[in-house]
């Protein structure tokens, strides 16, 4: 389908409009490894499950109401189940409920989450498949990889700000334009800097583009660790800080960005209650600059998905955000935004 919005979005970056991406967990969809919020959740449950005094009926009930399979096959009664515990408790409440029992375990598990399989590795392959023209299903971090290529082809691309922990598009950045199948015509090269609370100060350099972590970063073993005033936001407790602190570095930096410069919302649900309140004062103080949304999804003809799409974007707009809608996909979208001019 061919977007009218789509066409305005590609306007402003061909017109050279100074852009700040926002970015969520959905950029780093990879088909081999689940990587999503839902997916973050269920790797810490499944730690604190076995710290709970329970006995092995109510394990059982809790897997099943709060992990999306719970190790057994969806019935009625299970989705009954999911349902009112999803009534009951809240991604961030349960994270909360997680971090109570987990305590000083938490912050090592996130990190285990992130970085505890060979991701080095599977971005590197990632890298290769995607200048080998691999399909999305084929080519892990695809959308992380398209991004990076996005952000190196166009100047006006200024900053990223992220709510992910991990340092997987600095990664992505700096692996694509090494590779000698990558070429950019003017031979630029940029040094992505990965921004968060505690940051250890360093100069900035003329080529750093910086890519600001919101809700905090969580390192790898081979980077230095971070200082101690790094502050994860993923519990109920820790969103009520970010936003009783209306001075926060994190929501001047988002506001800043949403009401100066034109904004691109890419792999965000926008049900993060920190993007919402920012969304909600940005739209307050507009600035006349245009604020997208990048969504796509394939819904076959399901007259039931294209009306929930059609509601959702509706309310989209609402938060005053210019929806750019691709029902081809995902993989078509990304290569609509890398085939917009450079010049």
């Amino acid at each position: 389908m061919k977007s009218k919005t789509f066409s305005k979005f590609k306007d402003d970056i061909e017109g050279k409009k100074q852009t700040v991406l926002f970015i969520g967990a959905g950029v780093n969809y990879t088909k081999e490894h689940k990587l999503m919020w839902p997916d973050l959740l269920d790797h810490l449950m499944e730690s604190a499950l076995g710290r709970l005094n329970a006995t092995d009926e109510e394990t059982k009930i809790i897997k099943q109401a709060f992990e999306r399979d719970g190790g057994n096959v969806e019935t009625v009664d299970s989705l009954r189940l999911k349902m009112r515990s999803n009534q009951a408790f809240s991604s961030e409440v349960k994270a909360s409920m997680i971090k109570q029992v987990l305590g000083d375990f938490y912050i090592p598990l996130l990190k285990d989450f992130l970085y505890g399989w060979d991701v080095r590795g599977t971005l590197r392959e990632g890298c290769k498949q995607y200048l080998a023209g691999k399909g999305m299903d084929e080519t892990p971090f695809y959308s992380l990889f398209s991004i990076a290529e996005f952000i190196l082809r166009h100047k006006n691309i200024k900053s990223v700000v992220t709510y992910n922990y991990d340092d997987y598009l600095s990664c992505a950045i700096n692996l694509l334009q090494n590779d000698d199948e990558f070429k950019l015509e003017d031979g630029r090269r940029i040094k992505p800097l990965d921004v968060y609370s505690g940051w250890r100060d360093e100069p900035f350099t003329e080529n750093n583009f910086l890519i600001y972590h919101i809700h905090g970063m969580v390192q790898p073993d081979d980077k230095v660790t971070p200082h101690c005033g790094n502050q994860v936001v993923l519990s109920l407790e820790e969103y009520y800080d970010m936003a009783r602190d209306v001075y926060s570095w994190q929501s001047a930096t988002q506001i800043f960005h949403l009401t100066h410069y034109t904004c691109a919302f890419i792999g965000a649900s926008l049900v993060d209650m920190t993007m919402q309140r920012v969304l909600h004062y940005a739209n307050l103080n507009q600035s006349g600059e245009n604020v997208y949304v990048l969504s796509a999804s394939k819904t076959n003809g399901d007259k039931t998905d294209e009306v929930i799409e059609k509601l959702k974007n509706s309310y989209l707009e609402l938060l005053g955000l210019k929806v750019v809608y691709d029902t081809d996909g995902y993989e078509n979208l990304y290569k609509k935004m890398n085939q917009i001019k450079t010049t």
